[in-house]
């Protein structure tokens, strides 16, 4: 229930304010990870290739002990809002991939480094039913299967270092690399199609993190400040 006037809930919780949720959420987010590489090392030159390879996938169940939820203004009922809970949503993570080699060289004063990786992210969306709830006796639905992101990517890594006075204490480095962002199956793994794509890169975004944790901070501060909290 929840008192319109002060906004206070009280004899049930569980039940979302937002957009980002309908009640008690359980989720499960196993991940297997792989990886090997192999190294061929002589005198003045060394060579190792690899992998590593993770794939799982995200599953979360929605559901409320009642589904539900009174609405009050000063004590006078003026809304119900009912939840077709439970229901749960699955995507996969297929593969998470990165295959690569690197080579050094070693010219008198002089260090080369180069490398070349592979990288490959795919996602994908099971089959998934919604079957019947205690306000939706009759649902009945399937969704098939589809692809989502698929991914490829080549990212380079090149290094030099020059000992200046050929002692190993003093050496001058330079390098020029490319990196890619860490993906999941998260704001990063949602579709161009998602209908909640833009809401979920918005409050997912770590400026917003930062944003609401000023806020929250202003809030205490202004709580602290004022006169009925100094008597209290």
């Amino acid at each position: 229930m929840v008192e319109q006037s002060t906004g206070l809930i009280y004899r049930m919780g569980g039940i979302g304010q937002g957009p980002s949720t309908l009640g008690f959420n359980n989720t499960l987010v196993p991940n297997f990870a792989y990886r090997a590489a192999m190294s061929y090392v002589t005198g003045t030159h060394s060579f190792k290739v690899g992998f590593n390879r993770t794939h799982g996938y995200l599953l979360q169940e929605t559901y409320n002990y009642q589904p539900f939820q009174y609405r009050f203004n000063n004590g006078i009922p003026n809304q119900v809002t009912m939840y077709a809970t439970p229901f749960a949503a699955k995507s996969n993570q297929d593969n998470d991939l990165g295959l690569f080699g690197q080579d050094q060289w070693a010219m008198n004063k002089l260090t080369v480094n180069l490398a070349l990786r592979y990288d490959y992210f795919a996602t994908s969306f099971p089959e998934q039913h919604v079957g019947p709830g205690p306000l939706v006796p009759n649902r009945n639905i399937t969704f098939p299967a589809q692809d989502n992101l698929g991914w490829h990517d080549l990212t380079y890594r090149t290094g030099a270092a020059y000992d200046l006075r050929g002692d190993g204490k003093t050496a001058l480095k330079v390098s020029f690399n490319k990196y890619l962002l860490g993906q999941t199956l998260n704001a990063a793994g949602v579709g161009e199609d998602n209908p909640y794509r833009e809401w979920i890169e918005t409050y997912a975004d770590p400026g917003f993190e930062a944003l609401a944790s000023r806020l929250e901070g202003l809030l205490d501060t202004y709580a602290t400040e004022s006169e009925p909290v100094r008597r209290a």
